[in-house]
């Protein structure tokens, strides 16, 4: 066990030097461009899969309406959840570069199955009264499957791999801003291996307290073990005062050469103050919830709404109901330009001042807002249409009313998201501990995993106790949806703002010992 902890203890100089060996061709923004290409290849194709998806299962396989959103969600909320799976592989076992390269094969053969399905009739129903046959569903969920898997693994590991290549903090920003929109650059990448497992390292925490749980918390700095490579006047922080019993030194704990010799009895400073930064993260993360809640929602609702509105352009031509989704893709592009070109760098100019990644989150959650409100409004609107000819019993009537009015809550959506997606990766990239920054990125997918999920759960309510959401979509009272999702919305918006105004960072939290014994 002394043997162990050594090489644990060991490996901060390790890094250093594989640092200081790094070759000066290796990171750097020459190699952001291949990253970058590599993930907007992949955005374009799977972007195109899902925002198809529902349409395809409902014209295609004969799903109902709502079972195809739901199903879709599904995969939402998988592919979101995944991403949390290979950055705790990526941060413990593999680094990033191989569980991209593995992803992006997945994706490939996701692309062929579905293409498959696409192509050859016999893997469809083959009219619109059959349900489709078990081998027929056996092949569409196996393209689902390897959809997670490649859009799960590509999605933030590569924000994490491009992050690498970049020192800068100012740097990094610009990327996150900018990943929205592997292989062939591996000579040039900076690939970043794990240096020792870090949820190891959280159990020990967790296990070495509770084993000293009894002990007074001395004032004395020698007390408390700080690594061989920390930094002497390494402060514990103030917070969760309980848990720096795992840093007391007691007798046999520490080796004559100074490393840790009962490791689940004893953790530094460090590895202390590492929990300590997630657990006060969690408010701020649970706050951020709902946002994937309502976008997750909206995105499947307003597909079947579309499917109802007259999508004519011109005479000769009709957008498909998923492509309206474009504008929030659009609205992203230009407003991340506008940000990252003009309204950031004036501000610095100006003020001396560029807001936080918080305060983006915050405007983010406003916009959101504003996207369900007009979500609310044009669905009343479009279901006033429907009462007036009378057309509630017809479930495939076409209200005579334009698909394009969607276009102002996708937009919406899609500036929130300029605003507070890249906020929330870069919050918790820079907030978090060195050795979980592969899982700092990953707590985003979670949170977009949750809310997909959780979309799911509030329709199954809302269809079980109300009658607002039949299959029927002309017969609905979606607009009580949105205005639901409006009130919600609100509430949260003020439950961030209190968690960001009570969030202490690392860098503020003070030094204190002989705390609550």
């Amino acid at each position: 066990m002394a043997g162990e902890e050594q090489d644990v203890q060991t490996q901060p100089h390790a890094a250093h030097d594989h640092e200081s060996r790094t070759p000066a061709k290796q990171g750097g923004w020459i190699t952001i461009p291949f990253i970058l290409g590599n993930a907007f290849g992949l955005a374009l194709v799977l972007s195109g899969v899902m925002g198809n998806f529902t349409v395809y299962l409902i014209k295609c396989y004969n799903f109902k309406r709502m079972d195809a959103a739901l199903l879709t969600n599904i995969m939402y909320g998988t592919s979101s959840f995944l991403p949390l799976l290979g950055a705790i592989l990526s941060d413990s076992f593999f680094g990033c570069f191989l569980i991209v390269a593995f992803s992006t094969v997945a994706s490939l053969c996701c692309i062929i199955i579905l293409t498959i399905t696409a192509g050859i009739k016999a893997l469809r129903p083959p009219n619109t009264y059959t349900q489709a046959t078990s081998g027929q569903l056996a092949v569409l969920y196996t393209g689902i499957v390897l959809y997670t898997i490649g859009a799960g693994g590509t999605r933030f590991s590569m924000m994490k791999l491009g992050a690498d290549q970049l020192s800068n903090v100012g740097d990094q920003d610009v990327f996150f801003n900018w990943s929205f929109i592997v292989l062939y650059g591996i000579k040039y990448y900076l690939i970043s291996r794990p240096k020792r497992n870090p949820f190891m390292t959280m159990a020990r925490v967790v296990v070495a307290g509770v084993r000293k749980r009894k002990l007074a918390l001395p004032e004395e700095e020698a007390a408390y073990y700080r690594g061989l490579f920390e930094k002497t006047d390494q402060p514990l922080f103030s917070s969760f005062s309980c848990m720096n019993r795992a840093t007391l030194i007691q007798q046999g704990d520490v080796a004559t050469d100074g490393s840790i010799s009962r490791p689940w009895s004893l953790c530094s400073v460090e590895d202390v103050n590492d929990l300590k930064t997630l657990i006060r993260i969690v408010p701020l993360w649970t706050s951020n919830v709902f946002l994937s809640i309502s976008i997750a929602t909206q995105t499947s609702l307003s597909v079947l709404q579309a499917l109802t509105m007259d999508r004519s352009l011109g005479s000769h031509f009709s957008v498909p109901a998923s492509s309206f989704s474009i504008a929030t893709l659009l609205a992203i592009c230009l407003t991340l330009f506008i940000l990252d070109r003009g309204i950031y760098p004036l501000c610095h100019r100006l003020t001396s001042y560029t807001p936080t990644p918080l305060q983006r989150v915050g405007v983010g959650q406003a916009f959101n807002i504003a996207a369900m409100v007009a979500s609310a409004l044009i669905e009343h609107r479009r279901s006033i249409i429907v009462h007036e000819h009378q057309a509630e019993n017809q479930p495939d009537w076409i209200v005579p009313m334009s698909a394009f009015w969607l276009v102002l809550p996708y937009v919406f959506i899609g500036i929130g998201e300029a605003f507070h997606f890249p906020g929330q990766i870069a919050f918790y990239y820079q907030e978090f501990p060195k050795s979980l920054k592969s899982t700092a990125i990953g707590i985003v997918a979670v949170l977009m995993s949750i809310g997909f999920y959780l979309s799911m759960a509030v329709l199954a309510v809302v269809r079980r106790a109300t009658s607002w959401l039949p299959d029927n979509l002309n017969s609905s009272r979606l607009e009580n949806v949105y205005w639901m999702l409006t009130l919600v919305a609100s509430i949260n918006f003020f439950y961030f703002i209190l968690c960001a105004k009570f969030y202490k960072k690392q860098s503020d939290d003070k030094h204190v010992v002989g705390a609550v014994n």
